[in-house]
């Protein structure tokens, strides 16, 4: 009874011939046949390779699984046999059949909005399908899994890289920003602005090209991948802070001199605000300090009343950089 659950033989609608199929297929190339490996069980799902994020999440999913018979039903067949039957009999599938892909995305859209927890990222995904011709989705499912790998690669959480979008490409009220569950529709009001409606495909590859950058950032290298003392410095001030990667976006197509003095200019006021903030009651570290005082041994930018260039970035703020030092 189990087996004809997971796969089962079906009538081949045009040649009348007989397929032996799995109920379920994962028709996305991340899957890598993960499931019709457990299943078949040819190779032990331990030894399975995680070869995608995919492939690890649904790994995960049946360890924990398995480690619930383990410690609910004790692996004993029989408990499992009544756990398979409440479980088949109470839980209802609903199948929804659409005339177009556009329906079921919109369809999708919709149910989830009803308190199924999909985050900003999903819907957004969601959202550039619908947007996108047909014949492009291609494209867009490989711009998607770049954008992805690029985030899982420097450990970056997406919705706060959506965060960081908009706040340095993007006029929003600075006072309170934007919260991550806020995301999404701050997209859907803003699409004409972001190129959503016009250039779906367009905007995907913004957001991959933003990822890079971001990525380079968080391993103090400059836009092009190149070694930023500055943003090695900013890592030693204060491994925590992060709120100047939105200036840094922001920042990301300047010139490799003003981007260094950017950089320095952020370093500065870091520097300021550490040593001019208040301590706690057992003081700073001694590993701080260290570091405070290694940052800060070269001379600092000043201020040049006629020779300054300007780049407006998100939320209305102006950032100067300064080409003259003393």
């Amino acid at each position: 009874m189990l087996q004809a659950q997971i796969s089962d033989v079906y009538a081949d609608p045009r040649t009348g011939d007989d397929i032996e199929r799995h109920r379920l297929t994962l028709q996305y190339e991340d899957s890598d046949g993960i499931l019709e490996k457990v299943v078949t069980a040819e190779q032990a799902v331990a030894a399975l390779p995680e070869t995608t994020e995919s492939v690890r999440k649904i790994l995960s999913a049946y360890r924990t699984i398995r480690e619930f018979f383990r410690v609910n039903l004790q692996d004993d067949p029989a408990e499992i046999k009544r756990f398979l039957v409440a479980f088949t009999t109470r839980i209802k599938l609903i199948r929804i059949l659409t005339p177009t892909i556009t329906n079921a995305l919109k369809v999708f859209e919709t149910i989830n909005d009803r308190g199924v927890g999909l985050n900003a990222m999903d819907l957004l995904k969601n959202l550039l399908f619908m947007r996108t011709s047909h014949g492009d989705y291609p494209k867009l499912k490989d711009r998607w899994k770049s954008l992805i790998d690029v985030l899982d690669g420097c450990g970056e959480k997406p919705l706060r890289f959506l965060r960081y979008y908009i706040m340095s490409h993007h006029e929003i009220d600075y006072h309170r920003s934007v919260r991550e569950d806020e995301i999404y529709d701050w997209f859907v009001k803003n699409a004409d602005a972001c190129g959503i409606n016009d250039d779906p495909l367009g905007f995907a590859e913004t957001l991959i090209k933003c990822a890079q950058a971001h990525a380079n950032f968080l391993a103090s290298n400059d836009s092009q991948g190149n070694d930023n003392r500055y943003l090695r410095n900013l890592a030693l001030l204060g491994g925590a802070l992060r709120q100047h990667y939105i200036l840094l976006l922001a920042g990301r197509h300047l010139p490799p001199l003003l981007f260094g003095k950017l950089c320095a200019a952020i370093e500065n006021l870091f520097f300021c605000y550490i040593i001019s903030r208040p301590r706690c009651s057992s003081g700073p570290s001694p590993v701080g300090l260290r570091n405070c005082a290694s940052a800060r041994t070269r001379r600092p930018w000043t201020i040049s009343s006629t020779n300054t260039s300007s780049r407006t970035c998100g939320a209305g703020a102006t950032v100067s950089i300064l080409l003259s030092a003393n």
